[in-house]
């Protein structure tokens, strides 16, 4: 994890003496630190916003449940835009990816609140292993994503606008649309005509938020003040321990212990590095005494790490999306049109997303696809009736000629409803880097 100068001595701080004030002092905190740096989005007048953004008061039940998730964080995530001295609305893109979910995972396979795929995480420095996913760690991924959007903007003509919208459709597909404008395109511009539907709902959307996250109440929205403290504190380890005897020696939440530390895929923290453990910040002098004079707990305590075991075991089942989908809505979606697409009942997608009967879904809405027994793994999509190879591979970043090779099919060959096709995702990062480097 790249960390800079000045974050680093806040963690630093965190790990020795838990939670302490961070980044500029403001007694809003830090929702008004960021919102105080937005200077992207162009908001129509406050006394107008009733009219112009009327989707965003039917939304505020749902971003009151992403402020919940996003409440151990912010302190953190504000103060590396404040340091980066980054435009404020970077902050809302985990909102538009996940909901600040850290346990959210796409078709495509990308992870975490920042929603990022493994060869950019890779490449961006995270680690991925057997028994940690650092794209589910915000700790970790959310350095990773502003060094890489900080690197799409340096290299898309210094356009904030372009970075964000090459975090969506990918940095390739926007470099080509670029080459391909007879003028210039300045900061103040994007390529927002040009981009794919999924992509233009994607910009909107972080726009929007800008706007009723600079003038919450005038849709009635309460922005929740969150102090300059993160919600968490850095425990460091010489050596792996087991989140069931922690959890049991320190009275951890265990709900709370794996949201923390989201990035973790076993029972245990991992051999190697991040050789650290999140804990609540009122939790931490416990953990530590723990880990400092204990690790021996008494012979009568077995039988409650075996519960506290189990009960970690059905909520890593619950909460990682090894068997999980998140569906980002696309024009003509509907709750039948994905049942069929991941073979789970419609009613199951409406209950897990909390939908009322005949609920119609948003371009560019996020969407849980509970598993079933025949849920199809993010590599592999079921053909429906009128799907084409043209817009199977376009909807999944391919070329047809990538597809009918990977499929072993040939171009005249029919398709059949209900047959399944290997999908792949192209790796933008690196060829980014081929086509913009001098």
């Amino acid at each position: 994890m790249r960390v800079r100068p000045a974050m680093a001595a806040v963690l630093s701080m965190l790990a020795v003496n838990g939670p302490a004030v961070s980044g500029e002092a403001d007694p809003d905190g830090a929702w008004s630190i960021l919102t105080a740096r937005f200077e992207l989005a162009e908001c129509p007048r406050v006394e107008s916003h009733e009219q112009l953004l009327p989707r965003q008061a039917a939304r505020n039940e749902a971003l009151r449940s992403v402020f919940r998730r996003a409440e151990p964080w912010i302190a953190y995530l504000a103060a590396e835009i404040v340091e980066r001295g980054l435009p404020g609305e970077l902050a809302l893109l985990p909102i538009v990816e996940s909901g600040f979910d850290a346990f959210a995972r796409s078709r495509r396979e990308a992870s975490g609140s920042w929603q990022l795929l493994e060869t950019t995480a890779r490449y961006m420095g995270l680690t991925i292993s057997e028994e940690y996913d650092g794209r589910r760690d915000m700790l970790a991924a959310t350095p990773a994503a502003l060094n890489y959007l900080e690197d799409l903007h340096r290299r898309l003509n210094h356009n904030w606008h372009l970075a964000i919208q090459a975090y969506n459709a990918g940095p390739t597909r926007v470099r080509r649309l670029l080459q391909r404008q007879p003028h210039p395109i300045d900061a103040a511009q994007s390529l927002y005509a040009s981009l794919p539907g999924e992509t233009r709902a994607y910009h909107a959307r972080l726009m929007e938020l800008a706007c009723l996250f600079s003038h919450p109440g005038s849709l009635g929205l309460d922005l929740p003040h969150v102090a300059m403290e993160p919600g968490f504190a850095v425990v460091e380890l010489e050596e792996p321990v087991d989140l069931a005897v922690i959890a049991v020696a320190a009275k951890l939440d265990p709900r709370i212990l794996l949201e923390l530390n989201a990035g973790l895929r076993g029972p245990t923290t991992p051999r190697h590095d991040p050789l650290r453990l999140l804990v609540p910040p009122e939790s931490v002098k416990r953990v530590r005494r723990w880990i400092e004079h204990g690790k021996v707990l008494p012979l009568t305590m077995n039988e409650r790490i075996e519960t506290m075991s189990r009960t970690l075991e059905a909520l890593r089942d619950e909460l990682l999306p090894e068997r999980q989908y998140h569906h980002r809505v696309r024009p003509g979606d509907n709750l039948w049109v994905l049942s069929q697409r991941y073979s789970v009942p419609a009613s199951g997608i409406r209950r897990n997303n909390g939908l009322a009967e005949g609920a119609r879904l948003r371009p560019g809405q996020l969407i849980r696809i509970p598993p079933g027994p025949t849920t199809l793994p993010p590599h592999q999509y079921r053909v429906q009736a009128g799907d084409t190879l043209w817009s199977i591979a376009h909807d999944h970043g391919m070329s047809v000629q990538e597809l009918t090779a990977v499929n072993d099919l040939s171009l005249d060959q029919p398709l059949m409803p209900g047959s399944v096709l290997t999908v792949t995702e192209r790796d933008d990062w690196e060829a980014l880097l081929q086509a913009l480097d001098p």
